[in-house]
């Protein structure tokens, strides 16, 4: 490894991080010496992949841990070879009451790995203290296996958000991890905007923070969806194979979750009524709830 080209990169960064928006002299500076440091970087396989990452990381307290947003449409892979062809996001969304939306936050090791990684999110709250609520998720990766049709990757894909975790052991460098934000409004939510912000810390390097801002607008999305929707799940059959003899709960559970966070019915296309398993009283709660078919 080059570690002078490392340490001129990582001097260069810390001065675009500590520059002021208002002293854009002291970030132009630590810009030229990027620029006088790419060659040097060429040679450096490993870390030249995400120089332009890095040089975008102004956001951020710490060279050593990059934070770049990303789209929820977006899928983040834990190898950094198969994030490529991504499209700038800016941390900025926009919802009505009684919605979700969501965004990811890549962290990305600049050149070393990470130990004893942490993560925290802030209250997110307007001028007034209005809190908006935010759940804040690690995503997880499942091993896909090649199918009889064409897809575009195999092996660890990003899928499950996984809950009730806030630090790893140790991020090893080159991988990356991504963190899922998902933000709930009520519906008698305050509009306005709403801010706050995501640390990432590790034992060995300075923490980052990067900026989130919401703007709530001032309508609701109704409770009933007026577009009617169906799935085809054969959620029955593995619900069983999977969760044994909590089957029955984990399926209600998984009904509720599609209706009243994203109000898709529950119903299958591929059952019909003599095959249905809801009582007279579900099927009365599934319609309070926003089923409309």
């Amino acid at each position: 490894r080059d570690f002078t080209a490392f340490t001129e990169l990582k001097n260069a960064l810390r001065k675009i991080a500590a520059a002021k928006d208002e002293n854009w002299e002291n970030a132009l500076s630590a810009s030229e010496a990027l620029c006088r440091i790419e060659e040097k970087l060429k040679s450096c396989k490993n870390l030249y992949g995400y120089l332009h990452i890095a040089a975008r990381a102004s956001g951020n307290n710490s060279p050593e841990i990059i934070l770049e947003p990303a789209s929820s449409m977006t899928k983040v892979f834990s190898d950094k070879s198969l994030y490529k062809n991504r499209q700038p996001f800016k941390p900025f969304l926009q919802l009505a009451r009684n919605e979700y939306e969501n965004m990811q936050v890549a962290v990305i090791p600049a050149y070393d790995s990470l130990k004893n990684l942490k993560w925290k999110l802030s209250k997110f709250a307007d001028k007034s203290g209005n809190i908006l609520e935010c759940e804040l998720k690690l995503v997880g990766h499942v091993k896909t296996r090649r199918p009889v049709y064409e897809v575009a990757h195999v092996g660890w894909w990003p899928d499950p958000l996984l809950e009730n975790i806030s630090a790893l052991k140790t991020l090893p460098y080159p991988d990356i991890i991504t963190l899922w934000l998902t933000f709930k409004t009520a519906p008698n939510q305050k509009p306005g905007i709403y801010s706050g912000k995501l640390t990432v810390s590790a034992d060995n390097a300075p923490a980052s923070a990067i900026a989130v801002n919401v703007e709530v607008w001032d309508f609701a999305i109704p409770h009933r969806s007026s577009l009617p929707t169906a799935t085809a799940l054969r959620r029955h059959g593995w619900f069983k194979k999977i969760y044994g003899s909590a089957a029955n709960s984990m399926t209600e559970k998984y009904e509720d979750w599609l209706l009243e966070r994203y109000r898709i019915n529950p119903a299958d296309i591929y059952y019909g009524l003599k095959d249905c398993k809801w009582t007279s009283e579900r099927l009365s709660e599934l319609i309070r709830k926003g089923m409309n078919y």
